[in-house]
């Protein structure tokens, strides 16, 4: 789905955000912190939304901003899709053999 924003900025810190419309949220029907993908020019990340001030946001962080090449006050096209796909977070060498060590640690790694 396609809509276009105003990238938003909070005043004072680094922090910017997508504003995300009421009806892209209800299209999505992925509740209020659905997991997407979101693309801005040309640029794809993951994220789930979140709210601030009563206005649901996409987080954007200044790493993707400057993969795209946005800033805060930048109006821009963003495509945005649920993402189905498991997030899987691979630990360091290091920390993946301490809790292969544990089975303790292992069972809760894993939950």
């Amino acid at each position: 789905m396609r809509f276009r924003a105003t990238i938003a900025g909070v005043a004072g810190k680094n922090a910017t955000g997508i504003p995300i419309p009421a009806e892209v949220l209800e299209a999505l029907g992925g509740g209020k912190r659905p997991a997407v993908r979101i693309t801005l020019a040309g640029h794809t990340y993951r994220t789930t939304f979140g709210s601030m001030g009563g206005q649901v946001l996409a987080p954007l962080s200044a790493e993707h901003r400057t993969s795209a090449g946005v800033a805060a006050g930048d109006e821009v096209d963003v495509d945005v899709e649920l993402d189905t796909a498991p997030r899987l977070v691979e630990p360091p060498a290091d920390l993946a053999g301490a809790i292969a060590a544990d089975p303790a640690a292992r069972t809760t790694f894993d939950g």
